[in-house]
């Protein structure tokens, strides 16, 4: 008998997408499985989706909750999920027929802490579509002895070892260690998620075969404007990161953290660059922002590339306007 996976999809106001990610997973050659729909307070139909299909199919179960975000929806979810394993997938993703089966087949072999799988990123609206994939060439199974390659590394892609989707998790471990999204974050829940799961597992797998789709509607989200509740939040995302490589005795942590804050430098500035306001009021806002992450974060001296070098040199020193240039022209360019 196979077991039972239990996939989670939180759904707010995206009823034009439903039908496709929900007829991706109708469609699964594996058939051990439970849906169960959050639907976060809606207000455009998608609810009404939701129920439509729980109606039509026994193995979709439809809730709905007060708007609360993502992070609500899902660990609401894990609270009802009935299965062995839990998959998260997106509603306005979707996923390839195999990816329930090809997914349990190694995480049934009780080797694995967890499975993943590459994914397809498609830009809708540049109709291109980007193939993610970790390369068996450059990981061993270990988590600990692979992070950096899979986090930061030539042969990984951040986007896998970051989020939630593409991958089955093992529902027991995160019940009985309470791992939860943490719904104070409006950015990086899910980084957050992973990473607490991850130090509880010793090995890991993941295919290079691209099961998942996940789509890029550019519709624009609250969580990517400036604020400074999004500083703070992106900055406590830092602070935890380096403190869970520490604590996990994970090599190269500088690397990894130079990674992480030319990240953060990156979206702070796009998000401040889409002010409205002049162009010396965004470099004085650029200043404040890199401060605050300075103040709380320690700038790291070694780095995965030369700009990223160069970059962080410039800030440790309080050199800003270099870098707050670089990234105008980038965004220009964009």
């Amino acid at each position: 008998m196979c077991d039972l996976i239990s996939v989670i999809i939180p759904v707010y106001n995206i009823k034009p997408y439903l039908d496709k990610c929900l007829e991706s997973i109708c469609d699964q050659t594996y058939r051990d499985f439970e849906v169960l729909l959050i639907d976060d307070g809606s207000t455009d139909g998608s609810y009404e989706k939701c129920q439509e299909y729980a109606d039509k199919y026994p193995f979709i179960r439809s809730f709905q909750q007060q708007h609360g975000g993502v992070s609500a929806a899902r660990n609401f979810g894990i609270q009802e999920a009935k299965g062995k394993y839990i998959a998260f997938v997106d509603g306005d993703d979707s996923i390839d027929k195999r990816y329930l089966e090809i997914l349990e087949r190694y995480m049934s072999s009780g080797k694995y802490g967890v499975v993943f799988c590459g994914c397809r990123t498609v830009e809708v609206a540049r109709n291109t579509i980007t193939k993610q994939t970790i390369s068996h060439n450059f990981y061993t199974g270990d988590i600990r002895n692979d992070f950096y390659e899979l986090y930061a590394g030539t042969g990984a892609t951040r986007i896998l070892i970051q989020s939630c989707w593409a991958k089955l998790f093992d529902r027991e471990k995160i019940v009985k260690n309470h791992i939860r999204f943490d719904r104070n974050f409006i950015n990086g829940e899910d980084t957050i998620f992973m990473l607490h799961y991850l130090s509880l597992c010793e090995t890991y797998y993941a295919t290079d075969e691209t099961w998942y789709n996940y789509y890029r509607y550019e519709r624009g989200s609250a969580s990517d404007l400036y604020s400074e509740h999004r500083v703070d939040n992106e900055v406590e995302h830092l602070k935890f990161t380096y403190h869970w490589l520490k604590s996990n005795s994970i090599q190269r942590t500088q690397e990894i953290m130079s990674f992480d804050i030319a990240g953060y430098i990156g979206i702070m500035a796009e998000a401040l660059l889409k002010l409205s306001v002049d162009l010396f009021s965004k470099y004085s806002l650029f200043k404040k922002t890199m401060k605050r992450m300075q103040a709380q974060v320690q700038i790291p001296h070694k780095a995965t590339k030369k700009k990223t070098a160069l970059s962080l040199w410039c800030i440790r020193n309080n050199i800003y306007f270099p870098v707050f240039a670089y990234q105008w022209l980038k965004f220009k360019r964009k």
